[in-house]
């Protein structure tokens, strides 16, 4: 097993663990766009061009604080997840040739909240694209805002799902397995946490080349986090890629899962 760093936490969950068409071609969606993980795509969405793909680098908040890993989830449909190292900011984008914009949910995980003292807020994104591989940035919400910088990755692997089949690990500070989880034929996903948490649901690749949607996973048997219940139905997105300065040369498996109110953040390798 190939060493891994505490980098590996970066997107730990506090008690939990560490937790299509072709880009920039125009094009209307399908009359009939099966639901989303967060919905169907708003009718009002009048400009619809692709960037789906795994994009990463760095976000920088107004407030001074340090800057940390940013990676951005775009799937076929234009359902749009940032993943900040405490945060997951969830909605739909827009773009043209250059230019870019997004109204996100951003959801703190349990026992963090943002300046307003909310865990959960909304956020706008505008930006510009440089030649369609990558992205600056700007948003901004009630209290909190800053920079994003990030690029496309180039070199995601195959989204087929047998990509994904078989037993992905967590690891803790100690490199000890903290929890797994196994993706399995029929589109099964499952797995469990050394605190008793249990996740059961489904995967599938179908609004995607680059990743894969998570729809109706139930976790259940946790413990209170900071006093949150983060027990119940979840939905989100999962992808497969090479992690910036995660400390390996491996690949890693994101899965950002959420619900009306909690978020859930995982970073998983090969066990």
């Amino acid at each position: 097993m190939i060493a891994r760093q505490f980098l590996l936490l970066i997107f730990c969950v506090q008690f939990v663990g560490c937790g299509s068409g072709a880009p920039g071609g125009e094009s209307s969606p399908p009359p009939d766009i099966p639901p989303g993980p967060i919905g169907q795509l708003p009718s009002t969405t009048s400009r619809y061009v692709h960037f789906e793909g795994i994009w990463q680098g760095t976000a920088t908040p107004d407030d001074g604080s340090t800057t940390t890993r940013a990676i951005m989830l775009v799937n076929g449909w234009g359902e749009i997840r940032v993943l900040l190292d405490d945060a997951q900011l969830i909605g739909w984008g827009q773009r043209t040739a250059t230019e870019f914009e997004a109204t996100l949910t951003g959801i703190k995980m349990a026992g963090e909240t943002w300046s307003d003292g909310s865990r959960n807020t909304s956020f706008e994104y505008t930006g510009t694209f440089d030649e369609n591989t990558s992205i600056e940035a700007v948003y901004s919400g009630d209290s909190d805002g800053g920079d994003l910088q990030i690029h496309r990755v180039t070199d995601a692997e195959s989204s087929f799902l047998d990509a994904a089949y078989g037993t992905w690990a967590l690891f803790d500070e100690n490199l000890n397995i903290a929890a797994t989880f196994n993706i399995e034929a029929f589109y099964r996903i499952s797995g469990s946490h050394s605190n008793g948490c249990v996740f059961l649901g489904e995967i599938d690749d179908w609004s995607s080349h680059l990743s894969y949607d998570i729809y109706e996973i139930e976790v259940s048997g946790c413990p209170l986090a900071d006093g949150i219940d983060v027990n119940g139905t979840y939905v989100g997105t999962a992808a497969i890629f090479d992690v910036a300065d995660d400390g390996t040369d491996e690949s890693g498996l994101i899965i950002a899962l959420s619900n009306d109110e909690n978020q859930l953040t995982y970073l998983l390798y090969r066990p």
